[in-house]
C-alpha cells in the first residue's frame, strides 16, 4: 500500500490536464482581481482565500509547472504541501502547453 501512495505522489500530470488546471486557477485569478476594486469583493477575497497575483497550487502540480518552463527544482519541493505561483509564471507555462 505504501509503494501505491508514492506512485500517486509522484505521478505526472498530462499536459492538456496541466493546461486545464492552469487556466482554470488563472481564470479564479482573474475574477478575484475585477471583485479587487470593492469592499465587498475584497471582503469575499478575503474570505475565499483568492489572491489576484498568485495561485496556489499542490507541490505535485508545481514541480509539473515549473518542468515545462524547463526550471530545474530537484528536490526542493514537498509533493504533499501547498504553494503559491504567480499568474504570469502560470501563464507563462500556459502558452508552452498550448504549442505543443
Amino acid at each position: 500500500m505504501l509503494q501505491f501512495k508514492r506512485d500517486l505522489e509522484t505521478a505526472r500530470f498530462p499536459d492538456a490536464e496541466l493546461r486545464t488546471v492552469l487556466q482554470t486557477r488563472v481564470t479564479i485569478a482573474s475574477l478575484a482581481e475585477r471583485r479587487e476594486r470593492r469592499v465587498l469583493g475584497r471582503f469575499y477575497n478575503w474570505l475565499s482565500g483568492e489572491d489576484s497575483q498568485y495561485i496556489r497550487l499542490e507541490g505535485l502540480v508545481l514541480c509539473d509547472v515549473l518542468r515545462v518552463i524547463g526550471a530545474d527544482v530537484g528536490d526542493i519541493i514537498d509533493m504533499t504541501s501547498r504553494y503559491d505561483l504567480r499568474i504570469d509564471v502560470a501563464q507563462e507555462a500556459m502558452e508552452l502547453l498550448s504549442q505543443t
